[in-house]
């Protein structure tokens, strides 16, 4: 197993494996880690891409994320294919954005999550790595992109949780 931000190289094993997202959310991700806002970790078992999940690094690109969010980094869709589950990805790929966001300088860590059975376990994940429901539930939308494998939008009932991050929790 490993975790590491993508590379430009991943890009076409990484649009293949997971197509549960657009090519052109891959890239937009891939775009904006390499300008300095986010990043994108991919999960690796072996030569195959497993899974993923973003972190918004605090910008003022983002200004609807700042008036919400402050200073926190905003994990953004931790996912994992299902056959992949329960090894422990989605551990390990928190885990690596928790390092990313203290080297960074955020001091918190931010995420929305889904309140149906279908969330449980990262429910329990988050819980279990010391984050807390902070509000909700609350409904949050989008359009999604060009090319998405399902509806043009995102519609979900979610709460919101956080973690304050200490350099003492480094593991």
């Amino acid at each position: 197993m490993e975790v590491r931000p993508i590379r430009r190289r991943d890009l076409g094993r990484v649009c293949r494996s997971l197509t549960g997202r657009a090519r052109v959310q891959h890239e937009r991700r891939l775009q904006e880690q390499t300008a300095g806002r986010y990043r994108y970790l991919i999960a690796w078992d072996g030569s195959r891409p497993v899974g993923h999940v973003g972190l918004v690094l605090p910008s003022d690109r983002y200004p609807t994320d700042r008036c919400e969010w402050g200073d926190a980094g905003i994990v953004e869709d931790l996912w994992v294919q299902e056959h992949a589950r329960g090894r422990g990805f989605g551990r390990a790929l928190m885990t690596e954005l928790e390092r990313e966001a203290r080297a960074a300088g955020v001091p918190v860590i931010g995420l929305d999550t889904g309140i149906d059975e279908g969330y449980e376990v990262a429910r329990g994940l988050y819980g279990r790595m010391g984050y807390e429901r902070r509000s909700g539930p609350y409904i949050v939308s989008a359009g999604l992109p060009a090319g998405h494998p399902a509806l043009p939008y995102w519609i979900e009932i979610v709460t919101r949780w956080s973690k304050p991050l200490r350099a003492s929790d480094s593991p």
